[in-house]
């Protein structure tokens, strides 16, 4: 298990706009709700129930009905097996049509974005060097930054020195992911970090990144990632009502993604079905086989990661020992406790949010071992 530890108190800047994206708190939602079939919507989800999908009925609305009476900061679960929407459960004054926080799950959307642009042929391949997209960056580049190729930036394998952990201070600049926010040149802090490891020899994990990858997809398509994102992910997918936070330089804000988790479950399943959406091809399989997988397996720097964990082009690769089965899944994890996990060997995915910014965030990972893959073999 693995908690992503991004900075609070840099959230903590961007709250009250938060606030009015995400809603108030309304009524909770009943248990006899929670434990229906999720309803048809228009929004191109299949729908169907447990039973009828072979999943242990009682385990799963045992698990509902304790967050239910004490949700432990989880906002929902949404549980998808065989293409078809089977558990839909919202708690704590949430709902279906509040958007959510996705934090760093966002970056395994915008890493998707790259993949499009690749496909669409507006990059070559991920192995094109960084600095040959920013020519006004010239200066900034040198021997060592000059081997850093696109595949390193979806990795968190750039080598360039940063640190988002430490330092946990409102306006402490010596947080990278505070002070490159504060920069006035997003990129030239970023690309004028200095290199502490060989491009690809080292995991560190680097929220600066994810705004690197839009630049390059803005550098490479004409089009800033919110109109690419528009056209080329939301609209396929029937995803309507989102946001994605922009930054006046033309790239993604901070926390940039707020969404539905119905839509959240969407690039789930996409993934699963090796980058189809129905019958649209999203995303080439190529790019779902490399980007899913351990690229990157050496995550031990990272804080709480275990040894079997990895790392792909914004995609964790994660491990859950069900009795005497090992069950290989890979995840979109974001601060707070969002998740989106794919299960390839079950043909599901599974999606939760949540609210724990400041407290434990692995009591998904525990109910997906004890209750959830338990209640799909």
């Amino acid at each position: 298990m693995r908690i992503n530890l991004s900075l609070l108190a840099f959230a903590l800047i961007i709250t009250s706009c938060d606030e009015i994206l995400l809603g108030n708190d309304e009524p909770v939602i009943s248990l006899e709700e929670n434990l229906k079939p999720p309803p048809a919507l228009n929004d191109g989800w299949e729908v169907s129930d447990l039973s009828t999908q072979n999943i242990e009925v009682d385990r799963i609305h045992n698990l509902i009905a304790g967050l239910q009476s004490n949700p432990k900061n989880i906002h929902s679960l949404l549980i998808i097996k065989n293409g078809k929407l089977v558990t839909e459960a919202y708690f704590d004054g949430w709902n279906r049509d509040r958007l959510h926080s996705l934090r760093s799950v966002s970056k395994s959307f915008i890493s998707t974005l790259v993949g499009i642009a690749i496909d669409k042929g507006k990059i070559q391949n991920v192995d094109q060097k960084v600095f040959d997209f920013f020519p006004e960056y010239a200066d900034l580049n040198n021997e060592q930054k000059d081997q850093m190729e696109i595949r390193h930036v979806l990795t968190m394998s750039a080598g360039l020195q940063w640190d988002e952990f430490t330092y946990f201070g409102l306006d402490d600049y010596r947080n990278d992911e505070y002070a490159v926010e504060r920069s006035g040149d997003r990129l030239k802090y970023l690309l004028g970090k200095e290199i502490d490891h060989s491009p690809g020899d080292y995991f560190l994990y680097n929220s600066g990144l994810s705004i690197l990858q839009s630049a390059l997809i803005k550098k490479s398509t004409g089009e800033s990632a919110d109109v690419f994102a528009k056209k080329n992910l939301f609209e396929p997918l029937n995803i309507t009502n989102y946001y994605l936070r922009m930054n006046k330089d033309g790239y993604v804000g901070a926390v940039p993604l707020f969404l539905r988790p119905r839509d959240m479950a969407k690039l789930g399943q996409v993934f699963l079905d090796s980058g189809k959406w129905k019958d649209k091809q999203i995303v080439s399989a190529d790019w779902v086989a490399v980007a899913s997988s351990s690229v990157i397996s050496n995550t031990s720097s990272f804080a709480a990661s275990t040894p079997e964990t990895g790392y792909g082009y914004n995609w964790w690769t994660e491990k859950f020992k069900i009795n005497n089965t090992v069950i290989q899944t890979f995840a979109a994890e974001g601060n707070g406790g969002q998740y989106i996990f794919v299960i390839p060997v079950l043909n599901a995915v599974v999606v939760f949010t949540g609210g724990n910014y400041s407290t434990d965030q692995g009591a998904p990972f525990g109910m997906m071992s004890s209750v959830i893959l338990p209640a799909m073999m």
